[in-house]
């Protein structure tokens, strides 16, 4: 199935910088008012798009304002099964907009309108993020901050899993700026670290799908805050390395079906 790359503004660099590590386009430049909040209407038209073109189960969603994506990438599933997103931030808060989503309010419509969903495991947040949320939310999520992160506490989280099937988004803004760099504060989490424990949340549980986000807003203007060719090379390395971990373990989930392939 691949990798698939959403492209979410024109003449996006992030085709010619990740060459080679993905294997499909799913293009959405050309809608309105994508960036950081969106109209549900559109994320719905996104979703259709998601369905006709994408035949993938790991998506590159660019930078952290769109992390909202994963919410029309999750709809497909129909069975039972826990998302568990890496993200320094907790993108469960209240928006104020009725009729729109966005980067940091994403979870909120996740827990109404994906029934498959039965838990949301939170890993990575700083307590500087901590935000209010509705008892909707704290009641389906559980929040493991990065001050807690640990082998035997991720192996403590995979034992509270409740169903067989997982789900993981990863926002890359949960590792360290030493490795990667990002459009947000960042946590101080390693590569290495993250793909151990992503690994350890696994080992037991039936991978159907993931995402990943949290690049840089590659424009002309970064150029005058990193050096473009060692940024870019450490953002292509650590992608590299979570697309082979997740298709690594979804092979094998293929021995090891999830409820969705059992359909």
């Amino acid at each position: 199935m691949g990798i698939t790359l959403v492209n979410v503004k024109h003449q996006d660099v992030l085709q010619n910088l990740y060459e080679g590590l993905y294997q499909q386009l799913v293009d959405i430049s050309d809608l309105p008012g994508i960036n950081t909040i969106c109209a549900k209407e559109t994320v719905e038209m996104i979703r259709n798009r998601f369905d006709i073109i994408s035949r993938s189960a790991i998506h590159f969603l660019g930078n952290g304002n769109f992390h909202y994506l994963t919410l029309p990438l999750l709809q497909k599933y129909k069975h039972p099964f826990s998302l568990i997103i890496f993200d320094h931030h907790n993108d469960a808060g209240k928006l104020d907009y009725e009729g729109f989503t966005s980067c940091g309010s994403w979870i909120n419509e996740v827990v109404k309108l994906v029934p498959a969903v039965k838990k949301v495991f939170l890993v990575g947040c700083g307590e500087e993020n901590d935000k209010e949320m509705s008892q909707e939310i704290t009641e389906k999520i559980i929040i493991i901050p990065e001050r807690e992160l640990n082998p035997l506490k991720l192996y403590q989280v995979s034992e509270m899993i409740p169903t067989k099937d997982i789900y993981f988004s990863v926002d890359r803004d949960v590792l360290t700026p030493k490795e990667v760099q990002t459009n947000w504060d960042q946590g101080n989490v390693s590569t290495e670290e993250l793909i151990d424990y992503i690994k350890i949340l696994s080992k037991d549980h039936a991978l159907i799908g993931a995402d990943i986000c949290g690049d840089l807003d590659w424009d002309y203007n970064m150029s005058k805050e990193y050096k473009k060719i060692p940024a870019r090379e450490q953002a292509y390395h650590v992608n590299r390395q979570l697309f082979e971990t997740f298709e690594t373990i979804l092979k094998k989930t293929e021995t090891f079906p999830s409820e969705q392939q059992i359909v």
